[in-house]
């Protein structure tokens, strides 16, 4: 079977650590307490926690949620601000993680 990739569904992918997330700690040590990983992980489309695994803590953002965001007065302006950025740079959607 052929696989057949439709450019109206293709996106870029940005892997980014948690740690590149503006406002965010170089050393945190517990995801869970951080305003700006809680926002994101509150907003993400796709979570994978622990999978059996110590350590699992990804998450995707789909970029395209911004404009619906923008709106939102909990949305911290330094996290959306980065995320334009990004986007504009043509990423559709970010696989934040731990760097594990």
């Amino acid at each position: 079977m052929t696989a057949i990739m439709n450019d109206v569904n293709a996106g870029a992918l940005l892997h980014m650590a948690f740690s590149q997330l503006s406002g965010v700690p170089d050393d945190y040590v517990e995801p869970e307490e951080i305003a700006e990983i809680n926002w994101v992980v509150a907003n993400a489309s796709f979570d994978c926690r622990n999978n059996n695994s110590q350590g699992v803590y990804d998450f995707i953002f789909n970029l395209d949620l911004l404009d619906d965001l923008v709106h939102d007065e909990s949305a911290p302006t330094h996290i959306i601000q980065q995320l334009k950025v990004i986007q504009e740079k043509g990423y559709s959607y970010i696989l934040f993680h731990q760097e594990c």
